[in-house]
């Protein structure tokens, strides 16, 4: 497994509204396109791939010292297979190679995305009305 930089924002933005649609309607949250893509383009988004073929991506992005990692989306052809759990290592790895001591997310409370993460090493540090804020030290 391997990461590549990408600048595919436009895609990347409607592939986290397609997965996570079913949770931002059960909250009750609103979507925009316009203001997520700004958003995330504040990010380094990076592809993971398995040879040639793209399994899925995160974006990572520094804050006061901070590593957090704003969003991992593995394909649905390879979830539950490990490879969220694969690049999730790596990630860590990632981020102590350019010398950090941890790593930060959110997840939706009760989301599958909130199960990785703990199984993972990620700890709920804190909680909000709709999320966790998980650490993970690398």
């Amino acid at each position: 497994m391997k990461f590549s930089k990408s600048t595919n924002y436009e895609e990347a933005v409607k592939i986290i509204k397609s997965n996570m649609a079913s949770d931002y309607k059960k909250l009750g949250l609103d979507w925009d396109d316009d203001s997520k893509l700004t958003q995330y383009k504040k990010c380094v988004l990076r592809d993971i791939l398995l040879e040639d073929e793209i399994l899925g991506f995160f974006m990572v992005y520094e804050n006061a010292g901070v590593y957090y990692l704003a969003e991992l989306h593995i394909d649905d052809r390879f979830r539950n297979r490990g490879f969220g759990t694969k690049a999730l290592a790596k990630i860590k790895a990632v981020a102590s190679e350019e010398g950090y001591s941890e790593v930060r997310v959110g997840a939706f409370k009760d989301s599958s995305a909130l199960k990785l993460y703990e199984k993972n090493g990620f700890n709920r540090e804190k909680e909000t009305e709709y999320t966790h804020e998980l650490v993970a030290t690398t």
